[in-house]
Formats: structure tokens, sequence, C-alpha cells
């Protein structure tokens, strides 16, 4: 009886040493993968580059690119051409030239003789022609003299002329500044029509601009 009653007792502490192993094993391994599993997915989420950066305003380090403003175009010396530079196609004889001035002679205003033009060639293309304006010579401070400018485009037949703007006006001994455009012209025509023949329009500093 106690024999087999030790042999019982034996039994049941091996078998408990054995149950609490193996449950101190279980417990270890699951704890291991606790540590070795649960960070690393959150350490991947937290640490993903996109994720952390997505929607945050660019440093002043990053390699961002960012739109400049427009760059603006100034007229430079060679954009300009100034009119005494040329050398007219007709009309010299209604000129006189005083370093970058010009003086245009009125005309007599005899019936063959109402108006006077001065035609020049453009060299090139030119987007404007600007000079300021006055009226000298001697004659009543009333009277008046004009000045038109005329194009020719390379469409246009010999015999025709279009008028950019409207005649310029003043009266004696006044002064203005203009500027008419030039479009597609190849030649530029200047004509002049006084009240008294004894004034003289001059224009200071013509220049042809591209």
């Amino acid at each position: 009886m106690s024999i087999s009653g030790f042999g019982l007792r034996g039994r049941s502490a091996e078998f408990w040493v054995a149950c609490v192993g193996t449950l101190a094993g279980i417990i270890g391994a699951a704890a291991a993968v606790a540590v070795f599993v649960v960070p690393a997915k959150t350490g991947d989420a937290s640490a993903d580059p996109q994720t952390s950066v997505s929607g945050a305003p660019p440093t002043a380090g990053s390699s961002q690119t960012t739109s400049s403003p427009p760059e603006t175009t100034a007229v430079t010396a060679s954009d300009i051409r100034y009119l005494t530079d040329l050398s007219p196609k007709a009309g010299a004889g209604f000129l006189e030239t005083e370093g970058r001035n010009l003086g245009l002679s009125c005309p007599t205003n005899q019936s063959d003789d109402v108006q006077h033009e001065v035609t020049y060639p453009l060299p090139a293309a030119y987007s404007q022609f600007s000079a300021e304006m006055t009226v000298g010579g001697e004659a009543d401070p009333e009277a008046t003299a004009s000045v038109q400018v005329f194009i020719q485009r390379r469409s246009d037949r010999n015999d025709v002329r279009v008028q950019v703007g409207d005649p310029i006006v003043l009266k004696q001994q006044a002064r203005t500044a203009f500027t008419r455009p030039l479009g597609e012209a190849v030649q530029l025509v200047l004509r002049v029509r006084c009240t008294s023949s004894t004034q003289i329009v001059e224009l200071n500093s013509p220049q042809l601009t591209r």
C-alpha cells in the first residue's frame, strides 16, 4: 500500500514538473516572438520615408525646384537705329541734318508744292518709330505744321502707303513727343504740311526701335 502510494506521488511530481517546464517553454517562446515581430512591424510603419514626408512643405535644403519671376527684356543700344544714320530714298532735298536731329522744310503751298515727303528704306524689321517734334522758323504764332507717318509693307504694291496714327499737328514753337508702330514696314515715309512756307519742322533724335 505504501509502495503504491509512493509511486503515485512520484509520478505526480514528475508530471507537474514536466507540465511546468513545458508551460515555461511556451511562455518564453511567445515572449521571444512578441519581442521580435511586434517592434519590427511598428518600426517599419513609422520609418516609411514616403509616409513621413507626405504633404510636408519643402525645407531650405530640399532639392524641390521653385519658379522664377519672368525676365524682362530691356531695350539696348543695339536695338535702336537713328534716322540720321539712314540715307533717304526720296526727298533728301527737303532735309537738313544737325547731329541726330532732322529739319524738314515746309512747302510753298503753291499748286505744285503742297506737301514735302521723305522716304526711308528700312534695312531691318523695326517695331516702332519715335521722335520729338518742334515747329520752328519765322511765322505767325497761330500758324501750324503737321507730320504724317506712312509705311509701306513688303506685301503692298509700290503705290500703296498706309498711314499709321493721326497726323501730329503743332502750333509755332510748340513741342511734343510721339511714337508710331511700324509692323511689317519695309519703308517709312514722313509727310510735312505747313501753314507758312517759312516754318520748319524739327524732329529731335528720330529713331527706329526693334
